[in-house]
This record gives structure tokens, sequence and C-alpha cells, in this order.
């Protein structure tokens, strides 16, 4: 029988094959890049075409394909979503890799796997090894990093106060607009909506918390949406048939958002209370106000999300420093089969997949923040970002660590890391869900049902992500007129 104790001896062992992890640790905000190369490299998700070999093409199929995209438009049977779509991209040479990078919640001027090239030069490749090329582009291109709003040359559009715009001011709610931390939007899986500005609640139930810090009454993070986007492109890169391998690079990407999700770490905005008591006074004050009785603490600001950034690199570090050379992928393959994963519902069902297993690793966030907080030493909290992405894992361990030689430190350890791996296993059955769904919908019974599958996914996208762009701009224009007005 499988035991969560043999996983995480597997975890341990595992040897990073997705490049990621020899060099700096990078965002915070993505999965340990052993959950991510765990789930593709060891095919648990993949099907029964895992082994196939396709023929990568050069990067001028990707201009092809967008093209196909823009005029696949004009057949859509909703004018509306067509008008919409052609007011603001009246040409082909106005849906630009720009354009279509903005479309997608990608920066413009990032270099995108998928968009802007394959990633490798053209080859024939197993299927499991363009997924990982897509994988570990979302991971490594920084394409939601930065994500500012940009005038037609790619520079920054500044405020009143000489600082650039954010595209979308909303994510300045889970994380900053600019440095290591910006793409924290994309990779997060936070509760949505809005919580009461309470103490008590981050310090009992932190996983409800959802405090519009910053921007507009409500706070979200965009996860799930990655994962509906790249799961569409998927889907019609595939009807498209215009390139064998160009669906699986969109399908590791949406596999390493999804992986993302299920990271416990990345489903609380806030963390938890013990993040933060250092900075409120510690147990002494706590003890003096009767727990908050008395008087209460004030929530953590905009200060906060940095501090709880930095707690998820070194808990990303933890996971990754620790390798050899023992392997128990058989093991991740059997409990993700034994543990069933919640079915997805809905048109766009991998959307909703996504935030099922985000919830399912919300309380084991709580007690993963925990964990972390005692394991930690006092430097971590104060850390510098930018300082703290050049570091290797090793380094951030090391650096960071309290007490490793300690008995109750390998204690904590062992459980923090047993919690990673059973989130690892919710995530690899998530991702056979998604991997069979996928191709159900990618593989219509004939012509017919491909027109109709070629409609619907395209009209979900487009119209979600039009839709998208509309709200943010609405809360740019908000966001401006309480900083001055922009430049010109």
């Amino acid at each position: 029988m499988f035991t969560t104790r043999r996983l995480t001896i597997g975890l341990l062992a595992t040897v990073l094959v997705l490049g990621l992890g020899s060099g700096a640790v990078a965002d915070d905000a993505r999965p340990p890049d052993a959950a991510i190369d765990r789930i593709v490299r060891a095919s648990v998700v993949l099907g029964a075409d895992r082994d196939s070999v396709v023929a990568l093409g050069g990067d001028e199929l990707l201009g092809r394909f967008r093209r196909w995209v823009y005029d696949e438009v004009g057949s859509l049977p909703n004018h509306r979503i067509r008008a919409e779509f052609y007011a603001r991209y009246p040409s082909p040479t106005d849906f630009d890799t720009r354009a279509f990078k903005e479309l997608l919640m990608l920066d413009s001027e990032a270099r995108v796997v998928g968009v802007d090239h394959v990633g490798r030069s053209p080859a024939s490749l197993a299927v499991r090894n363009v997924v990982r090329i897509g994988a570990e582009g979302a991971a490594e291109d920084g394409r939601a990093r930065d994500r500012l709003f940009r005038a037609r040359d790619g520079s920054p559009i500044l405020d009143g106060r000489g600082d650039p715009v954010p595209f979308d001011p909303l994510v300045l709610n889970v994380g900053p607009a600019r440095g290591p931390h910006s793409d924290a939007h994309a990779w997060l899986s936070v509760r949505r909506g809005a919580s009461p500005a309470d103490t008590n609640l981050l310090e009992r139930r932190p996983w409800e918390v959802a405090i519009p810090l910053v921007e507009g009454d409500s706070v979200a993070s965009f996860a799930s949406e990655h994962v509906q986007i790249y799961t569409d492109l998927a889907v019609l890169a595939t009807l498209w048939e215009g390139d064998a391998a160009l669906p699986y690079i969109y399908a590791g990407s949406a596999l390493s958002y999804l992986a993302s999700a299920g990271t416990p770490v990345h489903t609380l905005q806030l963390g938890t209370s013990a993040l933060h008591r250092g900075q409120r006074g510690g147990w002494w004050r706590r003890i003096r106000t009767l727990f908050g009785l008395l008087e209460r603490d004030e929530l953590p600001g905009v200060e906060g999300l940095e501090r709880v950034a930095n707690y998820r690199a070194f808990g990303r570090a933890l996971v990754e420093a620790r390798t050899s050379a023992v392997d128990a992928d058989g093991n991740l393959a059997d409990a993700a089969g034994e543990g069933g994963s919640a079915q997805p519902t809905g048109q766009r069902w991998a959307a909703s997949l996504t935030r099922s297993l985000a919830d399912a690793s919300r309380r084991p966030g709580a007690e993963s923040f925990d964990l972390l907080a005692r394991l930690a030493n006092a430097d971590l909290g104060d850390a510098n970002p930018e300082e703290l992405d050049a570091l290797s894992a090793a380094e951030i361990v090391s650096r960071f660590l309290d007490g490793p030689e300690e008995d109750r430190t390998e204690a904590r350890l062992e459980r923090y890391l047993q919690i990673q791996d059973e989130a690892m296993i919710r995530t690899a059955s998530a991702g056979r869900t998604w991997w069979r769904r996928f191709e159900s919908e990618a593989t219509p019974a004939d012509a017919e049902a491909a027109t109709r599958a070629r409609e619907r996914v395209l009209t979900r996208l487009v119209a979600r992500q039009l839709s998208y762009l509309s709200e943010a701009e609405v809360r740019r224009a908000r966001y401006m007129m309480t900083r001055g007005s922009a430049q010109d």
C-alpha cells in the first residue's frame, strides 16, 4: 500500500530534469520545480500517447496559428463577440504578438513560449518532452512578471506620481506590480471576493481571508484562468491541425498552472498570523492584550504580501533542496490513481477543476505557513526580494532555516514535506482528470463535431478574455484617477 512517507522519500529523491533547479529559485509564486517535474516527468497525467513522437515546427507556425484564431473568430455564430473582437482588433496587423499576449493576460514585452517562440529548435520529440517544454516555459519565461500598462513601443505608461501603471491594478491585492514577486497573481489561487478586515479571521480561519489591500472591493488571482486559457489553446491547436506538437506545449503550460493551484501555500492571500506576529509585538503583546480582546492587532498591509512571498520562496526551497538518486514515480502514479479527483463541471471546466483543487489545499496551506513560521529564522520576513530571488534553493535553506540540527526542526520539516506530498497526490489526480477531459474535447468524432468544438472553445476563450480586458480597463482608469494623470 502506498504511504506518504514513501512519497516523501521519492520527493526528496527527485532529480530536477526540467533544468530549473540548478540556478536561482526565481519567482516564489509557482510550484516547486520538483512538483512540476514529478507530475510531468513521471507521466502520471499523460495519456497512452505520451511516448509518441511528434514533429516540433519552427517559430513561424505560431504566427500562422495566431492568424487562424483571428480568422476563425469571424465564423463564430455570436455576433456580439465578433463585433467586440474586431472593434478591438480591426485588422490582422492589430492582432500581433503583443496584442495576443495582452488577450492571454501576459506581459506584452515578455518572450513567451507558445506565442513568440516554441522553446527550442525544430525537432522530433516524444509528447512528454514537448509537454515539458510548455511547463518549463510557463515557469521560466517571465510571461506574467512586470505586467504593466504599456505604450505601443513597449515603454511603461506612468501615473501622476511617476510610477508605472499595472495593466490590471487588481493584481496589487496579491503582489507588487514589478519585481520578482510581480507574477504572483498568475500563479496563486487565493480565495476570491472579500472578507471582513478582521484580525481574528486571520488568526482562526486564514483560508477565508480575502482583503482588498490596494484596489477595488474584492480579491482575485488567476491561476485557474491561466489553466483555462492554456486548455482552450491546446484544444484549438489540436483542431487547427497545423502542427502536431503545439497542443502539447499549451498542455504543459496548463499543467504547470494546475500544479501551482495545488500548492498549499499558494492558496492563502496573507498566509497565517504566525508570519506577522514579529511585526506586531510578538507573543508578549498577545498576552498583554488578552489575545486581542483588549486591543485589536492591525492587519498586515501591502508589506505583509512581501513577507508572505518570502515564506513561499522558503517553502519552495525546502522542497527543491532535498534531492538524491532514488525515484518513486511509480508510487506517485499509484497514489494519484487511488486518490480520485473532483469531476470538473460547466463550460469552463478546467478553471472549475483548478478551483476545486485549490479549495482542497487551503487548510493544508494554513498548516504549511504555521510550520514555515517555525522553521525559518527571524531574518526571512524582512529579506530583500531581489536578493532572495538570486539565491539557489540550497542557499535559501542554509541562510534561513532555524536550528537545522535540532530534533524539533527535523520533525517540523518532515511534517511540512508530508503536507506537500499529499498535495502532490491531489494535483497528480487532478492532472489525470484534466488530461482525460482535454483528450475528449480535442478529439471530436467527425467533421461536424469538430466544427462545433471549435466554435464552443473559441467562444469561451474570446468571450471571457474580452470581458476581462474591459474589466481591467475600468480598474485601470479608476486607479489612475486616484494617482493623478498618466503621461501622454
